[in-house]
């Protein structure tokens, strides 16, 4: 009896766990494996690519993306990362150097140039440094909050100082 009744509990709590149960959602896990969890942080600050014009990704992760500056302290996504985003936001383009746009955006406009920084955070919180350029005085920058609910990341705040013009 002993046996059928721990067998139960075991099934049970695997069945729990494989729902999101242990987290209170309904669908995958805020712990989804490194490029795949990045790919859904980072798509969810860019909106889903709702943004102003062409979705442009600068193709780097940079310490300071959240400052209304020139970014420092920047390496290359990962192959595997430009992809899982990709599939995220079909119609955004990755770019290297975003002065050519920059100069472009100041003339026509037309397009959106997001910049992401590391994911500080484990579990179902975390923070990340991000902003956008869309020309002339429309961008705004900052470190978010972006939180795991409801089977997605969403963002719900900030943190620190935000920029906008």
């Amino acid at each position: 009896m002993r046996k059928v009744i721990a067998g139960l509990l075991v099934s049970l709590t695997l069945v729990g766990c494989s729902k999101g149960v242990a987290d209170g959602t309904d669908g995958p896990s805020p712990q989804t494996t490194g490029v795949a969890r990045q790919a859904d942080i980072y798509a969810a600050l860019m909106g889903g690519g709702q943004e102003f014009g062409d979705m442009r990704i600068v193709d780097q992760v940079c310490a300071d993306a959240g400052e209304p500056v020139d970014y420092k302290g920047c390496s290359p996504m990962s192959a595997e990362l430009k992809a899982a985003l990709l599939e995220r936001l079909p119609s955004a383009r990755f770019i290297s150097d975003p002065l050519p746009l920059q100069e472009r955006l100041m003339e026509k406009g037309g397009v959106t140039i997001h910049w992401v920084g590391p994911i500080v955070g484990s579990g179902s919180k975390v923070e990340v440094g991000t902003g956008y350029w869309c020309g002339g005085l429309c961008g705004s920058g900052g470190t978010k909050v972006v939180e795991f609910r409801n089977g997605a990341w969403v963002v719900t705040g900030s943190v620190g100082g935000t920029w906008i013009s």
